[in-house]
């Protein structure tokens, strides 16, 4: 997935995506992206990690195996979810619309430009009636995949 999904961001970059030393450490030594795209990179491989953890303690706990389609599906579910907290910081200050006094929510401007939103998400995202959306392919992903998202 995360080979894939990078493709959007850096198309020809060759990422060792099987490589537990990148994968798990963030180890520079086997592949680093870019400089501007570092911290797009370790989001998107920490959202990997996280959906395979989940699916992996499904698993433990009784559930169904999960299939390459069911991960994509998911991967998909919580990059989507996330681009969708992050449009709705743009040209917004949440702190005003938290219900709470304030000086109850100090520190830095939560508030992120359209320019910023684009330059962050970048080539994952496109936009439909004015919304952003993940412009990635579950079927790429996982081969053969449908999801509702």
């Amino acid at each position: 997935i995360a080979r894939r999904v990078w493709q959007k961001v850096q198309p020809g970059a060759e990422v060792q995506a099987n490589n537990p030393r990148l994968m798990l450490l963030d180890d520079c030594s086997v592949w680093a992206p870019p400089q501007d795209k570092a911290q797009l990179w370790t989001h998107l491989r920490l959202l990997m990690l996280d959906t395979l953890w989940q699916m992996r303690c499904s698993l433990h706990n009784g559930g169904a195996p999960y299939t390459a389609q069911a991960m994509a599906c998911s991967f998909k579910a919580k990059l989507q979810r996330q681009i969708r907290m992050d449009w709705a910081r743009v040209g917004t200050d949440i702190r005003q619309e938290a219900g709470v006094p304030a000086s109850w929510l100090s520190g830095r401007d939560p508030t992120l430009t359209r320019q910023a939103f684009d330059a962050k998400w970048g080539r994952l995202v496109r936009y439909v009636r004015g919304a952003p959306l993940a412009d990635i392919s579950t079927a790429s992903l996982a081969q053969s995949a449908t999801c509702m998202t």
